[in-house]
């Protein structure tokens, strides 16, 4: 074995691995994974048995790597903009029929004086193509709006939408997509030959175009219905999402984070002196009622935080759950106000001590989930775990963790997703306990603006080359539902749109069919009173 190699092995440290590659022309990634499968299949060699079902070689293109979770809110996006399009199209025919009933004595008229079919067929497609024409423009000018406002107010995170853009295949599907509905629909308004009746009345109820009226309404009605529908089980999924319980408080809890150059902080000990400085200067700074220092903060999964297997935990040397080997568990490094400072209960036991600092000890922290699940019916206070390692090398660690509480659980993996178990460790006054992941959690009963100055003046008597940034908690646990929150006033505007164009179809229709009724009243009346001239 190389020595690089079986130093890493007998270290227990790994480190993942990325290869990209530019695969050949024609090569598509399903031939490049079967072209890799044979040297991956070689390298398991290496790697331990009891880890092996973890390892999985996937091949994927950038883009898709890049894209992620955003193609399923655009196939959802897609397909509101696709009902939108039905209820428009159908909206546009109830609209062409409606004009060629009122004008059936027009066409009647021109049929009389010699005029052909095909003429009139001409005629009708001709004024559909320039009314689609104009649609088509208008269209194009108020989508090219609408991006860019959607883009302005969009948040950030989202893959490429800041370089969305109305290019040439969207102006040529959007004007192909305006050709065809006005010449289908020019042809239907058309093609029934017009009637001997018209000439004698300026508008007559043709039974088949007021069967096309009516499906053409229920069509609109339809989809409205689907889309309101989807609109609102996705606002009630959102409004769910933001109701939550996160397990913790996020009221008057500042976080302050710190980046500190290798160049000026090289090592773990340069680390800790700073934060432990940094913390005795900010317990003075007015308004603050407690300060706690964690590598992480939930409930943020995008964010750093330390993870391990929950295979490799082990309860009096045995593993805690044979079967549960691809599971995680994080793992989080806290000096002992972080409960207090975000309102964790603790269910049973004690917290970390101040007075334990100096001297961490082996103790730990479990969250209700983690505790269920090692502990299953017992009181898991007092208990000792330890951690195995991920190779076959290694003994079992010798350091034994004592349960000394349990802490109720946070939202840890995101808004959306399931909890991680989760175990916190005391991180003390030890060089070892400290890594480059450090975030400052303030308690104030002040308001951020106001004690924002003092701040970063304590901050800067301990250091006054680093920059501090300093947010509401809360304002960052807002800012995790921003893009939820985005699909959905978008899927909401969607169909807004689409209700407003089926109640102008419907109207339209009810109106006109309104007009029809009445002049044939009209018509009756002075067929009673025995008019001379015709109805009209």
């Amino acid at each position: 074995m190389d020595p690089a190699v079986q130093h890493t092995v007998n270290s227990g440290i790994g480190y993942p691995m990325w290869a990209f590659a530019r695969l050949k022309p024609g090569l598509s990634v399903a031939q490049a994974k079967e072209e890799v499968e044979p040297l991956y299949l070689h390298t398991q060699q290496w790697i331990p048995p009891q880890v092996r079902p973890d390892f999985h070689l996937q091949v994927r293109s950038i883009r898709d790597r890049q894209m992620q979770d955003a193609y399923t809110a655009a196939r959802i996006l897609l397909g509101a903009v696709f009902a939108v399009l039905l209820i428009a199209c159908a909206n546009v025919g109830s609209l062409f029929s409606s004009r060629g009933a009122a004008r059936e004595r027009e066409l009647a008229v021109r049929s009389a004086l010699g005029a052909s079919r095909g003429r009139l067929i001409r005629q009708t497609i001709t004024e559909a193509l320039v009314l689609a024409g104009a649609g088509a423009v208008a269209g194009y000018l108020l989508a090219e709006a609408l991006l860019r406002a959607f883009v302005s107010i969009a948040p950030s995170g989202i893959p490429f939408l800041a370089k969305a853009q109305i290019d040439l295949r969207i102006v040529v599907f959007s004007l192909l997509v305006s050709l065809l509905c006005a010449i289908v629909f020019g042809i239907l308004a058309a093609i029934e030959k017009p009637r001997a009746e018209a000439l004698v009345s300026r508008t007559t109820l043709s039974q088949a175009r007021a069967r096309l009226r009516r499906i053409l309404v229920a069509a609109q009605i339809a989809v409205s219905v689907v889309l309101l529908t989807g609109a609102s089980l996705l606002v009630k999924s959102f409004r769910n999402l933001e109701s939550q319980t996160l397990g913790m408080s996020t009221h008057n809890v500042l976080a302050l984070h710190i980046p500190l150059t290798s160049q000026r902080y090289p090592s773990t000990q340069a680390i800790m002196d700073f934060h432990l400085q940094a913390e005795t200067a900010l317990k003075h700074v007015p308004g603050v009622t407690a300060v706690a220092i964690s590598d992480s903060i939930p409930p943020d999964a995008e964010s750093w935080h330390d993870q391990m297997r929950f295979a490799d935990l082990y309860i009096d040397g045995k593993p805690a759950a044979p079967g549960s080997v691809h599971d995680s568990v994080v793992k989080r490094m806290v000096t002992p106000s972080y409960f207090r400072v975000l309102q964790i209960p603790l269910i049973e036991g004690r917290g970390f001590r101040e007075e334990e600092r100096s001297n961490p000890g082996s103790s730990l922290i479990l969250s209700k989930l983690l505790a269920s699940r090692l502990f299953p019916g017992v009181n898991p206070v007092g208990k000792h775990i330890q951690f195995g390692t991920l190779n076959p090398y290694f003994a079992l660690g010798k350091t034994a963790y004592t349960v000394i509480g349990i802490a109720a659980d946070v939202k840890n993996d995101g808004l959306t997703r399931q909890d991680l178990p989760e175990f916190y460790e005391l991180r003390g006054d030890r060089a070892d306990d400290w890594n480059g992941h450090n975030v400052i959690l303030l308690e104030s009963e002040l308001p951020v603006g106001t004690v924002a100055p003092w701040i970063r003046s304590q901050i800067a008597r301990v250091d006054p080359t680093v920059p501090v940034d300093i947010a509401p908690l809360s304002e960052s646990v807002s800012k995790l539902a921003d893009r939820p929150r985005f699909e959905t006033a978008l899927v909401g505007f969607f169909a807004a749109c689409g209700l407003l164009m089926a109640v102008i179809g419907l109207y339209g229709v009810i109106a006109f069919m309104l007009r029809s009724v009445r002049r044939r009243l009209v018509c009756g009346w002075r067929s009673a009173l025995r008019a001379r001239t015709f109805c009209g």
